[in-house]
């Protein structure tokens, strides 16, 4: 049987890869601590959630225009190229998804310690 520290050594070595973020939550397991913390001292201060879910549909629609796409429909059939203020609630919503789901992976970074 491995003591405690070759244990937690062994699952650093497991989830270390080569990936950087799964490194900072390697550091972050070692010292008992968030990788969130490790990061920024304390839990991340995140903008405000519309402000961001705004430019998630900006970069979405810059996007689209690169590929010469000037039109998008939502299953509704509500045209979703048009500026985020325009776009119906429910179509922003998703937009916020989107965000909150992003910030809860910034949030989680860490939360296997």
């Amino acid at each position: 049987m491995s003591s405690t520290a070759e244990q937690r050594i062994d699952l650093r070595r497991e989830i270390e890869g080569n990936h950087p973020y799964t490194r900072l939550e390697a550091i972050a397991f070692d010292q008992g601590v968030r990788a969130g913390e490790l990061f920024f001292g304390r839990e991340p201060d995140l903008p405000d959630i519309e402000v961001v879910a705004a430019k998630v549909h900006e970069s979405w629609m810059l996007a689209k225009l690169a590929l010469d796409i000037s039109t998008r429909k939502s299953e509704t059939g509500e045209e979703l190229m048009v500026p985020y203020r325009d776009l119906s609630e429910s179509a922003k919503e998703v937009d916020r998804i989107t965000v909150r789901t992003v910030y809860e992976a910034i949030r989680g970074l860490g939360s296997r310690a």
